[in-house]
């Protein structure tokens, strides 16, 4: 069976009671050692291939969205610029990824997957499918539905909320 889900951001009813703030502090407390899991999953996916996670993330990204230059792709991927030049520069290295002049902009060049990266990103993602069918076992569509539109939700929110900077915690400095 293959999953899609729409990247447009999920629809709030406006009429539903909000969540308790401990119920969605759970989900945020459960999705750091998640996050911690799926890195080392990811990294144990990855040995052997000579790419790093953060190499693997571009690869997906170029895969998924089609060529981009550094600074869309920092954009897409909530990183500095400076970290994704430097993946960029070892995925050049490897030949996985080439940069093409850019028309619009003579030094930011577009970046895209050469065949041998589509090919490395395609056998990492295959390898990564069959765990992650594994995992995802006895889930019903109908929930991962509901987890996608809810952290679709929180990633929104809390994006909004990074890049206003209007969030301001009561809590003294520790000294």
């Amino acid at each position: 069976m293959h999953y899609v889900m729409s990247q447009a951001s999920p629809q709030v009813d406006a009429h539903l009671p909000n969540a308790a703030p401990e119920a969605v502090y759970d989900i945020i407390r459960r999705i750091r050692p998640l996050f911690r899991h799926l890195v080392s999953a990811v990294e144990q996916n990855l040995v052997g291939t000579g790419i790093s996670v953060s190499m693997r993330g571009v690869l997906e990204l170029l895969a998924e969205a089609g060529p981009q230059t550094v600074p869309q792709i920092a954009r897409a991927l909530i990183l500095p610029r400076q970290n994704v030049q430097v993946i960029v520069n070892a995925l050049l290295a490897l030949e996985a990824v080439e940069a093409h002049a850019n028309p619009g902009h003579k030094r930011s060049p577009i970046i895209r997957l050469t065949t041998s990266g589509l090919s490395t990103f395609a056998q990492i993602k295959a390898g990564e499918m069959a765990v992650i069918m594994d995992a995802g076992s006895g889930l019903a569509t109908s929930e991962v539905e509901a987890c996608i539109r809810v952290l679709e939700h929180l990633k929104g929110r809390f994006g909004e909320i990074a890049q206003s900077g209007s969030i301001h915690l009561p809590v003294e400095q520790v000294k």
